[in-house]
């Protein structure tokens, strides 16, 4: 079936196996602490579906076994898009409990950090963003998670290039095995010797007795993980990590990532204060803190978890969104129209025109004295005169185009005013353009320059005599 050695081992099932009627089992997909998941297909709907299943260890203890049913029917409830959904629960012919749960594809977060050590500080930003929204939900239904860890928030692939972060493994923590000295004798295959890194000390103290603030200390601990690459706690034993997180001080987050805000040392050390009543009081809360530094798009989802929160009562208050301003522009982004540079200076809204009546009326004086000046021309040299250059004709109010100039060529001016709505008229202001279509009468010819007469010398005049 694919998978470990280890987990064929532990699977109750076999591959083509039908439980309950209705769901065949494919492979074995994933392998965690305390449970199996293996693909299976709905035969009703025709639909992929995952299932889990406990471990053997861990199906050997009835207080587990009841606890991953009981936790199950309530992950149900569940609705949010950052948690892995579950849709059922049943049991093999033998009594083997699983749940049925939505199958996703993608990678959890610490498959990720194994092979890029360390995320951009937005990408880390909005990933617990994301598992704030779907621990706001759980907390608002009394569930407590208790094993918030890289490999229980998993990125998966959405829709086109959608990818967004899945909690999964709700209720069932290395805690439920029993005390950490427990722990600390269990197998390496159930990996309990990896929690205590984001154990909270009064889940140290007591796991029965903590709260969600718990989770807080752990999505604290994630999120310096994933900006760093490193945990908070440098310890190399448990023991030493346990007095460490009880007793010392953790890493300073800014010392590990120079290029990350001063404000994220605040908020880690807020999610990582000794004492519970320190912390943000709810995943929520922990969200609007993040926000300022997060992409802008993240802003929905704090604001769905936010509203979650405020739904749900109790002790927790959730800050004021709207006191948190939007996060800069970026670099990559485009400038909007509120960041550019406003323009003052303003063309008229439309050009003064001359009446056609006066037009025709001067046109017709300057071919008046073009005539006259041309019949004087021709009597006192007997040539005819030359040719008159065309003139631009500015009266009409449009601008003279030569017949070849197509009329799209023709630049409008632009009409604009002020940011105080005032109109400043120009010294000049451009001719507006032809309406398509337009023809341009003829321009007037201007008067040609007269020739000077003659020279009158004694030969001419002798001629003229003749």
């Amino acid at each position: 079936m694919g998978g470990s050695a280890a987990g064929e081992q532990d699977l109750p099932v076999r591959e083509g196996q039908v439980l309950d009627g209705k769901f065949r089992v494919e492979r074995l997909v994933g392998e965690g602490a305390m449970g199996l998941v293996v693909e299976a297909t709905h035969l009703g709907l025709d639909e992929r579906v995952a299932l889990k299943f406990l471990r053997r260890e861990a199906r050997s203890q009835p207080d587990i076994v009841a606890r991953f049913a009981r936790e199950a029917r309530a992950a149900v409830k569940l609705k949010s898009d950052h948690v892995a959904r579950v849709f059922d629960v049943g049991g093999t012919e033998d009594g083997t409990p699983f749940i049925v749960m939505e199958f996703l594809e993608g990678s959890d977060l610490a498959t990720i950090l194994e092979v890029r050590r360390r995320l951009e500080i937005p990408e880390a930003l909005e990933y617990v963003i994301q598992a704030c929204e779907g621990l706001t939900e759980a907390h608002a239904k009394g569930i407590v998670h208790r094993d918030i860890k890289p490999e229980n928030l998993f990125l998966a692939q959405g829709a086109g290039a959608l990818k967004q972060i899945k909690v999964l493994d709700f209720g069932i923590s290395k805690a439920t095995l029993g005390s950490l000295e427990a722990d600390a004798a269990a197998s390496q295959t159930t990996q309990i010797m990896g929690s205590p890194h984001y154990m909270s000390p009064d889940q140290l103290r007591s796991t029965k007795d903590v709260d969600g603030r718990a989770d807080i200390w752990s999505l604290g601990v994630v999120l310096f993980e994933l900006i760093t690459g490193h945990t908070p706690f440098p310890a190399t034993d448990v023991t030493q990590l346990i007095a460490q997180i009880l007793h010392e001080p953790h890493l300073r987050l800014t010392s590990l990532r120079s290029d990350a805000p001063q404000e994220l040392d605040a908020i880690v050390d807020k999610c990582l204060a000794k004492e519970p009543a320190q912390r943000y009081q709810s995943p929520a809360d922990l969200a609007i803190a993040l926000l300022p530094y997060a992409p802008k798009r993240a802003r929905a989802v704090v604001e769905r978890a936010a509203d979650i929160a405020r739904s749900a009562g109790g002790s927790s208050v959730v800050a004021d969104l709207d006191s948190i301003p939007p996060p800069a522009t970026s670099r990559r982004e485009r400038p909007t129209p509120s960041t550019l540079p406003q323009v003052t200076t303003a063309l008229p809204s439309s050009p003064p025109r001359t009446t056609g009546g006066v037009v025709w009326v001067v046109a017709g004086l300057l071919l008046l004295v073009g005539v006259g000046a041309g019949l004087f021309a021709i009597l006192g040299s007997g040539s005819k005169p030359s040719a008159a250059s065309p003139s631009a004709s500015g009266g009409t109010g449009w601008a003279s185009v030569p017949s070849d100039t197509p009329v799209s060529d023709v630049q409008p001016t632009t009409a604009a005013t002020t940011s105080t709505g005032a109109t400043v008229q120009p010294t000049a202001a451009p001719s507006p353009p032809r309406p398509r279509g337009f023809v341009a009468p003829p321009s007037t010819a201007s008067a040609p320059t007269p020739r000077p007469p003659p020279m009158r010398t004694p030969e001419s005049e002798i001629r003229m005599e003749r």
